[in-house]
């Protein structure tokens, strides 16, 4: 009997664990701001609960080393703590305006056990950094769901984006380089997402950070991850052109590979970078003799010739190559059986 009643009371307490579940106070770096040689943080809480799950310690730790806040105020469940340099610090401490990161960690009482938890921000030339280093004037604010570069800071009131975006244009290509004709696609997994024109055109805004990417979201059904590079460094206020060159076939709007009467021609990844590494693949049902894949500029001057057969392979490019647009020709003696271009970035 009792072993029933200690089973059903677990039963109980599991259900009421699940079906209510705890929420402790968070504590999150929401801007940090460099005036002549201070600098201010500005620490976010949320679900604060100093009733049941009160906040009673944060440490703050950079690359100098760390100090405890000795004063602090919670005040409802969201608020915000200003550190202004060392005011109320248990040590000095200092934040490397070139680059550094920031760590915090705060103990919350749950139920007379400290439990803690910790967050952290990364910037400047410190490594995994997304943020190059505030300008004069600048901030570091987390907005939505990232840290961007601020033009107009706002310690000690809520992140918008004004003054915080600039704004990414160019063209979206194709894996034969042909613009990509009004389709839909998001840069991640966020709401920043963008059409392009009737001529493959697009521009969107976007925080001010680092990005880096190897894939795009194509937003349309049956929607999928595609293949392309993507590298940018934004500034706010600013426009950065940047051609977008996808590296593999989008299930609508793209056409098929190039092809020729008798086969088909393909190679990748385009654009080449770091890497000076092509493949190829060719169907051909024809005479392999004389079959060769040349490379020319747009100029028309030959760069490489390789000779190939059916099949696939992979060949490698002249190290002393410059960066451009070529001309890829599978060729069979004098005669042209397909063509594309060619980007070379490095």
């Amino acid at each position: 009997m009792k072993k029933l009643l200690l089973f059903l009371t677990v039963i109980f307490w599991s259900s009421v664990s699940f079906g209510n579940p705890i929420v402790l106070p968070y504590i999150n770096i929401n801007e940090l701001y460099f005036e002549d040689d201070e600098w201010f943080l500005e620490l976010v809480y949320c679900e604060a609960n100093e009733q049941e799950y009160p906040i009673v310690s944060i440490v703050l730790t950079t690359s100098a080393g760390d100090a405890q806040l000795l004063d602090f105020t919670i005040q409802g469940e969201t608020g915000f703590i200003v550190v202004q340099n060392n005011e109320l610090l248990s040590a000095p401490l200092a934040i490397n305006p070139e680059g550094d990161f920031i760590h915090v960690k705060w103990g919350i009482d749950f139920y007379g056990y400290i439990e803690y938890q910790e967050n952290e921000m990364y910037f400047g030339d410190y490594p995994n950094s997304k943020v190059t280093k505030p300008r004069p004037g600048q901030s570091i604010a987390f907005i939505r769901y990232d840290y961007s570069k601020d033009n107009s800071p706002t310690i000690g009131i809520m992140n918008d984006t004004i003054g915080a975006m600039g704004t990414l244009s160019g063209t979206v290509y194709d894996i034969n380089l042909d613009p990509v004709q009004t389709e839909v696609f998001l840069v991640d997994y966020s709401w920043l997402d963008f059409t392009t024109s009737e001529t493959g055109e697009y521009a969107y805004r976007t925080y001010s950070n680092t990005y880096n990417s190897n894939g795009i979201y194509h937003k349309i059904p049956p929607f999928e991850w595609i293949d392309t590079e993507i590298h940018y460094i934004m500034e706010p206020d600013s426009v950065v052109n940047y051609d977008i060159y996808l590296l593999e076939d989008i299930t609508v709007g793209i056409s098929e590979p190039s092809a020729f009467s008798e086969g088909c021609f393909r190679f990748f990844p385009n654009p080449v970078s770091k890497e000076l590494s092509l493949h190829y693949e060719i169907n051909h049902s024809g005479n392999d003799q004389n079959l060769l894949i040349e490379i020319k500029s747009i100029a028309s001057e030959q760069i490489f010739t390789y000779p190939v057969a059916t099949g696939e392979g992979i060949l490698t490019l002249p190290g002393e190559i410059s960066p451009g647009v070529y001309f890829v020709n599978l060729r069979m003696g004098e005669n042209l059986l397909s063509s594309g271009k060619l980007v070379i970035n490095r």
